[in-house]
């Protein structure tokens, strides 16, 4: 499993702080098949329990303006970019100015959800001209990882504005989905 769990291993590695992962079978009846949404792109939810002893907490923008509580991994095991990369000029469109990106956490209580749609294309950078291209997803089997925190991590040094939020009581899942879609990959957390 090269390359597989990025969002747990930056958080283990303190780059988004965690303290352990979440066997998928003590969430709920053990991992939903994807299901079809209906319009060819691919939906991602993470659902909070309303039986949940508490909230959660899910990186909703990293450090690079991305969503932090989802990943995706193309059939090669290369991370896909959800959205558009700001760093790269689209192409045929004038140039765009990228600002810093603010890192947020979101507070999800028992019963709120989270939720992303991805169009189902990705990023290719066209070296000639120096921009990106958004082409539909080569077809396969693609694997979501899904991750929210017990909690906030307290810094212990002055905050970093750009500092991805470091979150606690990890809990991950991952779904294998078939692309091109329609459909939804959600995970339900206690």
């Amino acid at each position: 499993m090269t390359g597989r769990g990025r969002i747990a291993r930056a958080m283990r590695a303190g780059g988004l702080g965690a303290l352990g992962l979440l066997v998928p079978g003590a969430c709920g009846g053990g991992p939903p098949a994807a299901t079809p949404s209906g319009d060819g792109s691919i939906r991602f939810v993470v659902r909070v329990a309303e039986t949940a002893p508490g909230s959660r907490w899910a990186v909703v923008s990293d450090r690079e303006g991305t969503p932090g509580w989802v990943t995706l991994e193309g059939p090669d095991g290369a991370e896909v970019a959800l959205q558009p990369l700001c760093a790269v000029p689209d192409c045929g469109q004038p140039p765009a100015v990228c600002g810093q990106a603010m890192p947020e956490a979101r507070e999800l209580a028992p019963g709120d959800s989270l939720s992303l749609t991805w169009d189902g294309r990705v990023s290719r950078v066209d070296a000639s001209e120096g921009c990106e291209r958004r082409v539909p997803a080569p077809a396969g089997t693609y694997v979501a990882e899904i991750c929210v925190g017990d909690g906030l991590e307290a810094p212990t040094a002055p905050a970093d504005p750009t500092a991805s939020p470091a979150l606690t009581g990890l809990h991950c899942q991952t779904r294998e989905v078939e692309v091109p879609g329609p459909a939804t990959v959600e995970i339900r957390v206690r």
